[in-house]
């Protein structure tokens, strides 16, 4: 009797615990909510099971890195943590798609450090805004792909589509959340071609 009334205080979730991982995860880049953090096992050995929410359009490639991120840094703060359960679902919502073109929107440029990017809105596959932007860093010597990551933010983008970026660039966007989806086309395709192109990868479950 005594036995089975150990094991079941032990295996108690620990509300402490979970408080503290959940406002580890919320300070993660790309978390944008946690829904739920269950802790299960005993003193000694614990599992964990985080969910959590990500922005519509997040890609798959980020949302590994997301789910990385918790599982290394919950391991790292609580020894006693040997098994971490990242669970990821979209929040809902419309999503800003940016595509480095020409002036009129109407050819692709490629190039992260475009003078101009496309803005398109996308409600699931429907595109339901476009717009022109200037990006008035273009020429910029020093914390380029800063300032364009922050430009993006501004105009609330979530994902941008590009076949030309650095390192820094992607770093930098994904600081600021930002998804990125990177294809092989040529500098002057249609961007209506572009935009048909990467509908299914970016566009809200």
């Amino acid at each position: 009797m005594l036995s089975g009334q150990v094991h079941v205080l032990m295996d108690r979730v620990d509300e402490e615990l979970d408080l503290q991982i959940s406002e580890i995860v919320k300070n993660i880049q790309g978390v944008e909510k946690v829904e739920l953090i269950a802790s299960r096992g005993t003193w000694r050995t614990k599992i964990i099971e985080v969910h959590f929410a990500v922005k519509p359009g997040t890609t798959s490639d980020v949302i590994s890195l997301i789910q990385e991120e918790i599982e290394r840094t919950i391991k790292s703060r609580f020894s006693e943590v040997v098994s971490v359960i990242p669970v990821v679902r979209f929040l809902k919502g419309n999503v800003i798609v940016a595509i480095p073109s020409d002036a009129d929107g109407e050819k692709y440029s490629g190039d992260f450090s475009s003078e101009y990017f496309t803005i398109v809105e996308f409600e699931g596959s429907k595109v339901v805004s476009r717009k022109v932007i200037k990006n008035p860093h273009f020429k910029a010597e020093k914390r380029k792909g800063f300032l364009i990551a922050e430009l993006l933010k501004e105009n609330n983008v979530s994902v941008v589509v590009t076949s030309k970026i650095g390192e820094g660039g992607k770093a930098h966007l994904r600081s600021k959340g930002i998804s990125i989806v990177e294809i092989a086309e040529a500098e002057g395709e249609e961007i209506d071609r572009i935009i048909n192109d990467v509908v299914a990868t970016v566009s809200a479950p």
